[in-house]
């Protein structure tokens, strides 16, 4: 099916009820795990081509000058050291997950880690050898231009999203189904935990009241109308996603609503009442 189904894992009442809402999500799409190793690995290649470059020039600044330095194929294997070790320490500390959730703090930390992670994994192989034939140049190079590697991606992904945004080019219209007391502690959750830059609650379908549903904030929530119609509504209506309370005492509606959510390619959440 097209729609997302969420639940939680134990019923609740009221207050509970509001603290299993979730935040809803700006409609840009997040980038995958795996395009992320991608990404991440692509950006350490040319970063380490950068390094190669420099330590070029230093060599051939140096005192060492006449000695030959080696050529890239040579020392192509700090890459294949360094990058997985840092990609997979980035990856176990969040750096991977979708950017508008990535703070500052952690993409420094984690483009700082993994790459100095990758270093100390390279020098470990070298002691355990016994062999140290690397430019040390080379590797603090590299660990130097990988570290601004997975930085500027990320602040530049995060700045790219913040604008998007801003404009509002991925405004959620958020519509919610059940009875008109479910309805306001769902939309009071939404506003305490969600940006209105990022979503739209336009309207209700209330199970138990045949107006609007006035909120605690005065604002009065629009009647979509009956939970049947919601096929209806959608084509005149644009709705991006669904937040369906379902009543303790069942919801022979449930199956119909989903069916529209379906059709339409539209989330659902479902959250139970009681």
């Amino acid at each position: 099916m097209a729609s997302t189904v969420t639940s939680p894992e134990a019923p609740y009442r009221d207050n509970r009820l509001q603290q299993r809402v979730k935040p809803i999500s700006v409609g840009i799409p997040p980038i995958g795990r795996n395009l992320f190793w991608f990404l991440d690995l692509s950006g350490m290649l040319a970063a380490f081509f950068v390094a190669y470059g420099v330590a070029l020039f230093v060599h051939a600044h140096s005192a060492s000058a006449s000695d030959q330095f080696p050529g890239i194929e040579q020392l192509i294997w700090a890459f294949a050291v360094i990058a997985p070790v840092a990609v997979l320490c980035v990856d176990a500390l969040g750096g991977h997950r979708p950017i508008g959730r990535q703070s500052p703090v952690r993409i420094i930390l984690a483009g700082t880690i993994g790459p100095l992670a990758g270093v100390a994994t390279l020098s470990t192989m070298f002691f355990l050898t016994k062999t140290v034939p690397y430019s040390r140049v080379l590797v603090l190079s590299y660990a130097g231009a990988s570290c601004m590697t997975l930085w500027s991606s990320r602040f530049m992904g995060r700045a790219w999203r913040h604008y998007r945004v801003g404009q509002g080019l991925h405004i959620q219209e958020v519509t919610i189904v059940g009875k008109a007391d479910a309805i306001k502690l769902v939309a009071k959750r939404l506003l305490a935990v969600s940006s209105t830059s990022e979503w739209n609650l336009i309207g209700c379908f209330p199970l138990d009241a045949s107006g609007s549903v006035e909120l605690e904030n005065g604002h009065q929530l629009k009647n979509l109308g009956d939970v049947g119609e919601l096929k209806e509504v959608m084509i005149h209506q644009t709705i991006r996603r669904v937040v369906m309370v379902l009543p303790a005492e069942g919801a022979g509606w449930l199956r119909g609503a989903l069916d529209a959510c379906d059709y339409f390619r539209v989330t659902a959440h479902i959250v139970p009442e009681s």
